[in-house]
């Protein structure tokens, strides 16, 4: 039940941990704004090793789901 969001994922490998202990299911897009680069963790996220419908989860439709929206 435990969700992470990506603020941190400037740093790619961090934000491959979190893909590997959380899954792309409960990962949610989320930035450190105005201080986090917020380019940068979306192109980790595109970057990942992972299907692209797993990468919209990460990037949206996780949260929509979350937030019942």
């Amino acid at each position: 039940m435990f969700y992470v969001d990506t603020a941190e994922g400037m740093w790619k490998p961090a934000m491959d941990l979190a893909y590997g202990f959380y899954g792309s299911s409960h990962m949610l897009f989320g930035t450190d704004y105005p201080w986090g680069d917020t380019a940068k963790i979306i192109e980790n996220i595109k970057s990942l090793n992972i299907a692209e419908e797993e990468k919209k989860m990460i990037l949206g439709e996780n949260a929509l789901k979350l937030l019942k929206m």
